[in-house]
Order: structure tokens, then C-alpha cells, then sequence
């Protein structure tokens, strides 16, 4: 898998597609437990009203090919000789290091259209930034080919959702700390309880 073009901090839809699927495909760290909650969690939502029938429909198809396809991946490679082993294990580092280099491309785009350089948030800048990737690694298996869907809609929504979550609690954590400072600075201007005046 090549880039479409090699201007720095560029990345295309279809290269990131092709990441995305070809890294769901080999991805032997994923046990699909996941997919039993996310199964849940849309059936919670039918129940209720909350989907409409023919996206709870969408994604209950989606689940049951995730569970298929992961099972599937599992059995084949407790089937691999040694030496498939290492050659798979081989060309999933290579998958992971490319999806790596191209996520934190996205994010570093998503870091500055936020503009956080310009805000206290500059600080925390790694943090965010990891925070972000993380996520990317956690919800990218939600990412369904099937569909044609933008990977690069769906990962930067992946990050926003994950750099305004840091932001939020970091506004509030943020917050407690300078109200504990006013509380401290009120302190300061209490007449001294145990001074001359209180004799």
C-alpha cells in the first residue's frame, strides 16, 4: 500500500481504507469480546426507540460478520506453521507501524484545525495527542467496509470525539484547581484567628 501523493502531513481516503481494512483484517489482538456490548447496546437502543429499524438492522448484520470474521482470523493462524506465523506476524508490524504513522498524521491535522497550539491546552499537547491514538485503536474494528463509508470521516470522528473528551476534563479539572486556589487566596485575607486582636 502506497500514498497517493507524498506532500507532508497529506493523507487519502483510499490509503487510509486500505490501512483500516487490511489492519481489521490481520488484527490477532482483537477477541471480539467487544462485540457482544456493542450487540447489546443496539439492542437496548431498538428496544427503546432510539434506531431506526433498518440501521439496527445495518448493524446487527455488521456484528455477526465482525464475530464471524474474528473467529475465522483466529482459527487460521492457530493453524500456521512457524513459519506462517512469522511471516504473518511479520506483515501485521508493518500494517501496524503504516496505520500508526498514518493516524497520528490525522490527529497532528485535527491538533491544528483546533487550534490548541494557541491555548493552555499546548501543554498537554502529547497527552491529547495519545489520548487520541489510543481511541483510534480501540473503536477502528467498529469501522464497517461493507458500507463504503469514508474511513477518514470515521477515524476523524474517532479523534474529535476523543480530543473533546481530554478537553472537557481538562476544563474541569482545570476548574476544581482554581476554585481551590480562590479558597486559598480567601484564606489569605481572613483577619489572623490567632492574632493579637482575638486575645
Amino acid at each position: 500500500m502506497k500514498q497517493d501523493k507524498n506532500s507532508e502531513g497529506y493523507i487519502s481516503n483510499k490509503y487510509l481504507r486500505e490501512l483500516v481494512v487490511k489492519f481489521n483484517s490481520m488484527n490477532i489482538n482483537d477477541n471480539g469480546k467487544w462485540c457482544d456490548a456493542y450487540e447489546r447496546k443496539m439492542d437496548k437502543k431498538n428496544a427503546n426507540g432510539n434506531i431506526k429499524i433498518d440501521k439496527y438492522e445495518i448493524s446487527k448484520s455488521f456484528i455477526q460478520r465482525k464475530k464471524q470474521q474474528i473467529a475465522a482470523l483466529h482459527a487460521r493462524y492457530e493453524n500456521f506453521n512457524d513459519e506462517e506465523r512469522r511471516a504473518f506476524n511479520s506483515e501485521f508490524e508493518k500494517v501496524k507501524k503504516d496505520i500508526c504513522e498514518a493516524f497520528l498524521k490525522v490527529i497532528d491535522g485535527r491538533i491544528i484545525s483546533y487550534k490548541l497550539v494557541q491555548t493552555p491546552a499546548y501543554e498537554e499537547i502529547d497527552d491529547i495527542r495519545q489520548e487520541a491514538l489510543m481511541s483510534l485503536f480501540t473503536y477502528i474494528n467498529r469501522y464497517d467496509e461493507t458500507r463504503n463509508t469514508s474511513a477518514f470521516a470515521f477515524v476523524t470522528e474517532l479523534i474529535s470525539n476523543a480530543m473533546n473528551g481530554y478537553l472537557k476534563k481538562m476544563n474541569q479539572r482545570n476548574a476544581i484547581q482554581i476554585t481551590g486556589l480562590d479558597f486559598y487566596e480567601n484564606l489569605n485575607t481572613i483577619d489572623d484567628l490567632y492574632g493579637e486582636d482575638n486575645d
